[in-house]
């Protein structure tokens, strides 16, 4: 995938249920959801967040935003790889909840 140079924001909600709970699914989500959509390889449940951090640095003019939805058991994690790309004022967004639900930080 290749993303044009000197956008102002990338949004992404990557798949990030990892495999082995597929079955603990609703299921109206598990049985009407597309798999590709939802599950990741429980052994790198970042994968996607990793790809798409590294296409958002290159992508995103100065100033611009990359915004994450996130399983709030990865939000830190997450939330440190966008750090670790070189991004400025990264920040985690909370649920009604409280969770840990979205990351965002700007290039």
């Amino acid at each position: 995938i290749e993303l044009p140079a000197g956008l102002d924001l990338v949004v992404s909600n990557p798949p990030y249920i990892p495999r082995s709970e597929r079955a603990g699914l609703d299921a109206v989500v598990r049985d009407h959801e597309p798999e590709l959509a939802l599950f990741v390889d429980d052994a790198d449940p970042l994968v996607f967040y990793r790809a798409i951090t590294t296409l958002a640095s290159e992508s995103l003019a100065p100033g611009g935003q990359l915004w994450f939805e996130t399983e709030h058991r990865f939000g830190e994690g997450v939330r440190q790889l966008v750090r670790d790309a070189g991004f400025q004022q990264v920040a985690l967004g909370f649920d009604l909840s409280g969770n840990a639900r979205f990351v965002h930080g700007t290039r």
